[in-house]
Order: structure tokens, then C-alpha cells, then sequence
């Protein structure tokens, strides 16, 4: 079985990684630290 590629869309990128290259608890944690800096960013911008 070859890798099936996770796509992630994230802000204004996708980002495609390799399934066996990172566990889907990595995946989401990685999902969530870009969507908290996106966060951040939109308050300090108010």
C-alpha cells in the first residue's frame, strides 16, 4: 500500500503531507497551532 497524502487546509495554504510520515494526532496538532497564530494575529489586528 503506498502513502495516501493528507491535505490539509489551512488559512490561505494546503498543506499536503504524507500519511505514514506523520500520525494523525501530529497532523491535527500542527492543524491547530496554525489556526491559533491565525487567531492571534486577527486580535492584534483589531
Amino acid at each position: 500500500m503506498g502513502s495516501t497524502p493528507y491535505f490539509a487546509v489551512v488559512g490561505s495554504g494546503i498543506y499536503a503531507v504524507e500519511r505514514n510520515q506523520l500520525s494523525d494526532r501530529e497532523i491535527s496538532a500542527m492543524i491547530q497551532k496554525v489556526l491559533l497564530i491565525r487567531c492571534i494575529r486577527e486580535l492584534l489586528h483589531e
